[in-house]
């Protein structure tokens, strides 16, 4: 044992509501270290809650360095979950149960000891956690863990597998099912081989009402494996008091039945449509949820658990299609009261959710977009475009994938020889659920019929190729009144982006005019420097283009962020921004005209 964390135990002498029971001793089928100590806070007892309740202090070797936890103990510990507390189940493996109770601040999970108020030296952080600890018990004394206005959260689960199961549910579906009174029904769940796991499809009610999800193409388009479940809805969360849901069929059922669901009657009449094959099947069960606590419920979330594999028609005796009796079976056979429910890990993948760590303003990523060329640069734009929340976009390139673009594209070698368009493609749609990402393998000036009007209703226009010629065909095209043309394309090296924004009608020769001079401008500073241009392969008649990832990436964001900044383009702007760098280092880059 330390130094360090034998002072951390003694600074916990001058609290006097903390008893230690035993010394620090070393768990090995943890490999942790463990204090065992006794809480009496000034409380009185509770159903949940005695007034002396034994804990355990568990840290890494290297404390005050590592994680910091308090586990009730098996024995003398509190039994009961809690707000805030993980999943509290005995353990056979160490002396204290599974139940860590939330004693971190909202900045923990950032990961920077500056944004945090817990204290990390040796005497103050143990001390620190002893001290809200007691303030935690207090709090769940007088159920006051979760107070008004706080985000809401769902009880903690523990999952014995791996499987997860993903929906998508928001405010407006949320409407929706208040509109049906249907407590139950059979739904779609998918998978593929790209994305692991399942998704939900479409829920049907018994009425008959079809509520489907709107996925994007990776999930919507390409699904290996549909397979029936059953779902069941309830009109509060089911909680087991004070604040876990149901770990038995039992509990289960005794949860649902104040909330008006009859959980047998539900799985009795769901059950023999196509839930009777001899495979195993899900079970959601939805709930409306707030978004803060006290707050009125804004949409549904929904659990999932594995069923067992439910009797067959056909098998051995005499049951045949009789519901009744198959049912029967089932709950005495697989559905005891004593029975364990196998949760699965369940996600709502509605964009609100899922993009919450940040995308481009809503009436940006409306708009359906085209890009055109998706060598480097354009492939760094549609992967940043789909990252950001854009959905509707259309992919136009006639070329394969080489190696020697994989230097700076996003693709890999898996794609080599593909067309870039149908490539990128793929990969795009796989960066987001809601992603319908479509391409055109083909030149601009080939597009014609349905791929014509795709791209004529677009309201962004990149291009992306740096090609004066296909500019000149962006000029023959008659783009809706109401689109916007950006031309974005690098100097020598990427030390200057060149972003050309025009509404229309497109117009080459102002195009041309306004970026000439920074042409002459790039090729003069290259002959200043005596850069050759480097080349591919062997001979003279193989140059390519200088810029790195690095390079490309950093300034197609730039682009990207002056585009959606931009409240407005009424009249064409040339915009160019260049790489500042103070003895050799890259300090920034900045605006240097428009």
């Amino acid at each position: 044992m330390s130094e360090r964390a034998l002072a951390g135990r003694r600074a916990l002498d001058d609290i006097r509501q903390l008893q230690i029971q035993r010394d620090w001793e070393w768990v090995e089928q943890q490999s942790k270290w463990a204090l065992h100590i006794a809480l009496s806070p000034n409380l009185t007892a509770t159903e949940f809650i005695p007034a002396r309740t034994l804990w355990y202090f568990v840290v890494e070797d290297g404390y005050p360095a590592g994680d910091v936890k308090l586990y009730p103990a098996c024995r003398g510990g509190i039994t009961a979950t809690f707000q805030h507390q993980s999943h509290n189940k005995d353990r056979n493996d160490s002396p204290w149960r599974t139940g860590d109770i939330c004693l971190a601040t909202n900045f923990r999970q950032l990961g920077r000891d500056g944004y945090d108020d817990e204290p990390k030296t040796a005497h103050e952080r143990l001390h620190w956690h002893a001290e809200r600890a007691l303030e935690w018990l207090s709090a769940a004394c007088q159920d006051d863990l979760a107070r008004p206005g706080e985000p809401f959260e769902l009880p903690a689960l523990d999952f014995g597998n791996s499987q997860h199961l993903a929906f998508v549910e928001n405010e407006s579906r949320f409407r929706r099912w208040t509109e049906l009174s249907d407590q139950f029904g059979l739904c779609v769940v998918a998978s593929n081989d790209a994305i692991r796991g399942f998704r939900v499809i479409s829920y049907r009610t018994k009425s008959g009402a079809l509520i489907t999800s709107d996925w994007g193409t990776a999930i919507a388009d390409a699904r290996d494996d549909d397979k029936p479940a059953m779902w069941i809805r309830c009109s509060k969360i089911p909680i087991v008091r004070p604040w876990r849901f149901p770990e038995t069929w039992g509990e289960l059922r005794t949860t649902l039945k104040p909330l008006g669901v009859d959980f047998d009657r539900c799985c009795r009449e769901a059950s023999p449509s196509g839930l009777r094959d001899g495979k195993r099947h899900f079970c959601l069960l939805g709930f409306p949820i707030p978004e803060t606590i006290g707050g009125p419920p804004c949409q549904f979330h929904w659990l999932a658990c594995e069923l067992p594999i439910l009797t067959s028609p056909f098998s051995k005796g005499g049951f045949g299609n009789d519901p009744i009796k198959l049912w029967s079976r089932d709950r005495e056979m697989f559905f005891p009261s004593n029975g364990s429910i196998r949760w699965i890990k369940t996600a709502n993948w509605d964009k609100d959710q899922i993009q919450t760590r940040g995308r481009f303003p809503q009436p940006f990523i409306a708009k359906k977009m085209v890009v055109v060329g998706v060598g480097a640069v354009g492939s760094v734009l549609a992967e940043l475009l789909v990252r950001g929340g854009v959905t509707d976009l259309i992919l136009v390139d006639n070329q394969p994938l080489r190696i020697g673009n994989l230097s700076r594209h996003t693709l890999t070698m898996s794609q080599l020889d593909y067309p870039k368009a149908e490539s990128l493609m793929m990969r795009s749609n796989l960066i987001s659920p809601h992603a319908r990402v479509r391409c055109i393998s083909s030149s601009l000036e080939d597009i014609d019929g349905k791929n014509r009007k795709d791209i004529l209703d677009a309201e962004i226009v990149w291009d992306c190729t740096g090609s004066d010629d296909v500019f000149r065909t962006l000029e023959t095209i008659p783009w809706s009144y109401h689109s916007i043309l950006y031309s974005l394309s690098l100097s020598f090296g990427a030390r200057r982006l060149f972003l050309y924004s025009q509404p229309p009608p497109v117009r080459f020769a102002v195009f041309a005019e306004k970026l000439l001079p920074w042409l002459i401008k790039d090729r003069e500073d290259r002959r200043e420097r005596n850069e050759p241009l480097p080349r591919e392969g062997i001979g003279c008649w193989h140059p390519v283009f200088p810029a790195s990832a690095v390079d490309v990436h950093l300034m197609v964001a730039i682009a990207l962020k002056a585009a959606v900044e931009s409240a407005s383009i009424p009249a064409p702007v040339l915009r160019v921004f260049e790489q500042v760098s103070r003895e050799g280092v890259t300090v920034g880059v900045q605006q240097v005209e428009g």
